[in-house]
């Protein structure tokens, strides 16, 4: 077995689930008293305290800290873009989100308790792959899946309205993404460009109707668009969407909560080291379901990191 560390950090988004996640720290909190377990506690405030948090914590280069989120892939994401130095970094999940793409991906139980026994008596870790996406002169880290075009405009929706607050509320917060999605259907504008893969291919598209980049298979609760993604492979994986009808999305997209939809006409998967998007028409970009409010790009680039996360797993 590993060592047990003498310290842990805990970032804690104690909204997660409309709120229950205050709860769900006060059982894991009793249990680590009951244990004995040294550790430091941090409640996030307001968006992008996650990362603050995560980059103090990391301050120091010579410290080996173990870094646990309780919340969503969003919180995850903060937290992994506030990482200043990632040698020595180990990171556990407690997953207490509404779409929980990454514990999907990653087989992590929704029994807080069971997944808190396994991340302080460790017995396994892995090294996750981790995506770059660099847009308007800046660049960030991704866990999960980045996109552009539907599915970004999916996120912005989701991220920028009251729906999904509501939907949290009657506990029915994963078909948020499914409601606004066949929302979406009606104006989202088709795209004309190039992806350049590799810095060799070059493909050409009239009509994307969304790209989807992953690391892990799963996006928007749940949505296999790359089923075949791995999350150790050092690589990408993109799946795009084009020339087709908004009408036909609609019997594509049940067929992808099973991955079953890349057979299908207008479906291109690939997969890559890296891969730039140009396009014709500003579009959203999404950073594991997470978008800049009201800012839109032409030129995304997307990358596989050489670098990777020690994840405890089991």
């Amino acid at each position: 077995m590993d060592e047990v560390y003498a310290m842990y950090h805990f970032i804690i988004n104690s909204h997660a689930k409309s709120r229950l996640g205050h709860r769900i720290w006060n059982d894991i909190e009793r249990y680590l008293r009951e244990q004995k377990f040294e550790y430091k506690k941090y409640f996030t405030r307001e968006a992008g305290h996650a990362a603050r948090v995560a980059n103090q914590i990391t301050s120091n280069k010579e410290e080996a800290p173990t870094i646990v989120v309780l919340g969503g892939d969003g919180t995850l994401n903060e937290v992994l873009n506030g990482l200043r130095y990632l040698d020595g970094v180990t990171l556990g999940y407690i997953p207490i989100g509404s779409s929980n793409d990454f514990a999907r991906g990653m087989d992590i139980s929704k029994d807080y308790l069971k997944e808190l026994h396994k991340i302080i008596y460790p017995k396994r870790f892995i090294r996750l792959d981790y995506g770059v996406a660099t847009y308007g002169g800046k660049s960030k880290r991704f866990l999960v899946s980045s996109g552009i075009g539907f599915d970004a405009a999916v996120c912005h929706e989701v991220n920028h309205s009251p729906l999904k607050k509501i939907m949290n509320r009657l506990r029915i917060g994963k078909l948020t993404y499914g409601l606004v999605a066949i929302k979406q259907l009606a104006g989202i504008p088709y795209i004309k460009g190039k992806i350049i893969i590799d810095d060799k291919k070059v493909k050409t598209f009239d009509k994307i109707f969304f790209s989807s980049v992953h690391v892990q298979k799963y996006e928007g609760g749940g949505f296999m668009f790359c089923p075949d993604a791995d999350a150790t492979d050092g690589y990408i994986d993109l799946c795009v969407a084009e020339n087709i009808t908004r009408s036909r999305v609609l019997s594509i997209l049940p067929s992808a909560k099973k991955g079953k939809h890349v057979t299908c006409p207008g479906i291109h998967i690939y997969r890559c080291k890296k891969a730039v998007f140009q396009m014709r028409r500003k579009q959203f970009v999404h950073i594991d379901g997470e978008t800049e409010e009201k800012t839109m790009f032409t030129e995304v680039r997307f990358e596989t990191s050489p670098d990777k996360i020690r994840f405890i797993v089991g």
